[in-house]
């Protein structure tokens, strides 16, 4: 599989899960996925110790994880999924989201950012846009 199709494979093992914990309690902590060198997908939870810790917290624990992980060369690929408020393409207001930030070893880094908005406790997934990422995991292209 090439990195674009490894990255769609984690949106969609990612996606599901965040519009499930959406539709439970609107709203979700961080999460990720990451694909193994076998290419097998494992689930990954950040846990930086209190009860409600902050989201930004939660990230820092899993990419310290998936950079260690990287470095020793035992996956390659890494999906990070969080809530957030964003302005979509062609709007002017803020609106809640959910991204889902792909790093792959092969020079590969995209967020993929899908703008939602609960109705009747149900979130209405909205189609997706794309940005560069940031490289955080692999580092960046060469």
């Amino acid at each position: 599989m090439t990195a674009k199709e490894e990255a769609q494979r984690l949106v969609d093992e990612s996606l599901p899960y965040a519009e499930e914990l959406l539709t439970k309690y609107s709203e979700f902590f961080p999460f990720g996925r990451v694909i193994e060198v076998g290419g097998a997908v494992g689930h990954h939870a950040g846990y930086p110790g209190g009860e409600q810790p902050p989201s930004s917290e939660v990230i820092d624990v899993l990419q310290k994880a998936w950079r260690q992980m990287a470095a020793d060369g035992s996956i390659r690929a890494t999906a990070l999924t969080y809530d957030i408020r964003t302005i979509p393409p062609g709007r002017s207001e803020k609106q809640d989201a959910v991204c889902i930030a792909i790093d792959h070893r092969d020079s590969y880094s995209v967020q993929v950012i899908f703008p939602y908005r609960i109705v009747d406790g149900v979130p209405d997934i909205e189609p997706p846009f794309a940005v560069e990422g940031s490289y955080s995991i692999f580092g960046t292209p060469a």
